[in-house]
Parts: structure tokens; sequence; C-alpha cells
């Protein structure tokens, strides 16, 4: 009997462990996203000490084991449709099945901002979808960053030891986030990342010396404004360590269109209008440097705005005439003064705060269920082949 102990003791730790295991996978995910790719930046919950002890202590198992399961009905529907293929495929090994696994892992990840009205940019659909609790306010398509070029990997390290920017690879993968929208700008002003001033706006420059004038882009030193920017002598200056900073002004070929779509986040991104519409008849939208196009702006300010005066006065900010007929008069004057040759009118940006509590949630669904139908979307970034890795590992 004196030598059962120790095996029923080890017996118990494992079962222990294993119980502890399965709630903690169920409940929060068996993988920690942001431990596994390089611009998730969404602070998903995790187990900690006291949820372990909950389970640990807990006198009714059966009641832990239906606790833990995630309750959401996107994740629900994908589990049965996981159960359909199951049946029908009568196998485990199937490309099909191991994506619906890969999603139903990504559904059980616990976001840290709850709200009835969610706007979720869906990468791997490239689509916008407002939910408002169970209805769906708007759908429509969008534009994301474009996929990082096969040989990154490789590339960086060569970067890393040369510290050259000609060595340097290219990443416009657009991350995952979440946020709550806080403002519109109307007829925004580009605030030209570094990144695409080195890689792109400095070549333009010395390829044709009006390239920043004739595109609205204006050049600052030590946040003094170059008032002759054609004459830079570009040639003199290394991209690496490039001492100016550039601004698209607001108008006609601004690369944000009239519309800025602004929420609070650490990597520069927002949604916004754009004037390469021939983008959204792709069937691979993945073109963007990694902020988001939304293909119906206008639809969507409506949506966000507080009220419809506020909207009027945007409509004709834009040079679009009021939904209130009242306001015509105002707006023929909004227009008169524009066309005075006499006085130049010089168009700049104008904010209007959102409404409250509106959450933008960027995330990665490659399979879904809509309308009873499992959805499959192309894994554009290859992010379902490296979670499949790390879901392996902690099994």
């Amino acid at each position: 009997i004196e030598e059962a102990y120790p095996v029923i003791a080890d017996l118990e730790l494992r079962s222990a462990n294993s119980f502890l295991k399965y709630c903690n996978f169920m409940k929060y995910g068996a993988v920690n996203p942001r431990k596994v790719f390089n611009r998730y930046y969404i602070g998903v919950k995790r187990p900690d000490t006291a949820s372990m002890r909950s389970v640990l202590n807990s006198t009714d198992m059966l009641m832990v084991l239906k606790e833990v399961q995630p309750q959401s009905k996107k994740y629900v529907d994908l589990k049965q449709a996981l159960a359909f293929y199951r049946d029908s495929l009568k196998t485990e090994n199937h490309p099909l099945i191991t994506k619906i696994k890969l999603n139903l892992e990504r559904f059980r990840w616990q976001m840290p901002i709850e709200s009835k009205n969610v706007v979720e940019v869906n990468i791997p659909d490239f689509s916008l979808t407002w939910f408002n609790s169970v209805d769906t306010l708007v759908n429509m398509k969008v534009c994301v960053g474009a996929k990082r070029e096969p040989t990154y990997a490789d590339k960086m390290k060569v970067f890393l030891k040369s510290g050259k920017l000609d060595d340097k690879p290219i990443n416009h993968e657009t991350p995952q986030l979440i946020s709550v929208f806080n403002s519109i700008q109307v007829n925004p002003i580009w605030n030209i990342p570094v990144s695409i001033a080195q890689s792109e706006i400095y070549f333009q420059a010395i390829k044709d010396p009006f390239y920043l004038s004739n595109n609205n882009i204006k050049v600052y030193y030590k946040d003094k404004e170059i008032k002759d920017p054609d004459t830079i002598q570009w040639n003199r200056y290394s991209r690496e360590k490039l001492p100016f900073k550039f601004k698209q002004g607001s108008g006609e070929g601004n690369a944000l269109g009239k519309f800025k779509f602004i929420f609070e986040n650490g990597s520069s991104i927002y949604l916004h209008d754009t004037n390469n519409k021939f983008g959204f008849k792709l069937s691979n939208r993945a073109i963007s440097h990694g902020c988001v196009r939304i293909e119906n702006p206008l639809k969507f300010a409506e949506l966000l705005l507080k009220d419809q005066n506020q909207f009027d006065k945007l409509r004709m900010d834009v040079d679009l005439p009021p939904l209130d007929t009242t306001k015509m008069d105002r707006f023929a004057k909004i227009l008169a003064k524009k066309a005075d040759t006499a006085n130049i009118y010089k168009l700049k940006p104008t904010w209007f705060a959102t409404k409250k509590d509106i959450v933008v949630l960027i995330t990665y669904y490659t399979a879904w269920v809509q309308n009873n139908k499992v959805q499959f979307r192309p894994d554009v970034y290859a992010y379902d082949e490296l979670l499949l890795v790390e879901m392996k590992k902690n099994m």
C-alpha cells in the first residue's frame, strides 16, 4: 500500500494540472497571441493566480467545466461547424478542419474592451463590419496593409547587422489592435511617416524637383516650413539621416482622401478615405502602407457622428449640400467663398467629435459562420501557420 502513495500523489498532480490547463485553454486560449505575432497590440485577458486558484479550489468540477466554455455566438456557431465537418469528412486531418480549429482558438482570446458597438476590420476578409449588439449597421470593403516580402526574415538579419536602410525589408502589414474612436478629421493633413519619406518621397524628390509642390507636400526643417522645397539639393542628404519632415496638405490628391477616422494607438494607424478607388475592385486588397482605407467613408462618418447637424456641417466641408434644406443659403456662401478668386481660399482640416464608446477592432479571422454557412478566407499574412506551430507546442 505504501508503494501506491507516490503513484496516487503523482496521479493527483497530473490530473489537477490537466484540469487547470484545460480550463485555462478553454477560457483564455491555448496561446497568448502577443507572444506569437510581432504586430499584435491587443492586451487580451490571460489566466492569473486568482483565476487558477478558483478553479483548483472549486468543489463542483462539472460547474467549472461548463463555466469555462466560451458562450459567444461566433464561437458556438463555429464549434457546431467543426462537428459537421468532422462527420462529413470522416477525418481530423483536413485543411478546413485545421482552419476552423485555429479560428476557434482566436475566438477564445478575451478582448480587454467590451461594448455593444464594435467596428470590426477583418484583415483576411478585407472588410469592415459595424456590429450593434446582434445587428449589423454597415458592411463595406477595405484595403489593408500589404503582405511583407517572402524574404523578410533573412533580410531583417542582414539589416540588423548592417544598419543600412538599403538592407531594411519592407513590412506594411496592418497590426491587430483594439481602441475607441475619438474624432474625425475632414480634409486631413497627411503627416508622412519617416519610413515612407525615406523609402519613397526622398527618391521621388531626387527624380523630379517639382514633385513636392505638384503633390501639395510641404517640407519642414526643425519644425519650420521651407518655403521653396523644389530648390533643396537632395543629393546632399543621406536618407538614413534625413533632417526633414513632410506633410501633404488638405484637398485634391491627398493620400488620405477627405476623411480620417482617428483612435488612440501606438502604431499611428487609422481608418481613412482614399483617392485610389480602384483598389476596392481587387480581390486581394492588401495594398496599403498599413492604415485601413474604407470604401464608403461618408456613410461611415454619418454613423459615427453625434447628430444630423454635425453631419450637415461635415458634408458642407467637403462641398456636399446639407440634408437640411434650410441650410442651403449657408452652403451657397461657403461655395462662393471658396470660388472667390480675389481672396485665395486656403483649405484647412476640420475636426468632429464622434459618439462615445464606439470600439474599433482590427483582427484576423480566416474562418467564421455567416448566415449558417462557414466562410473561409486565404491566410493573407500567413498567420495561420504561425498559430498552428504555437498551438502544437502548448498541447
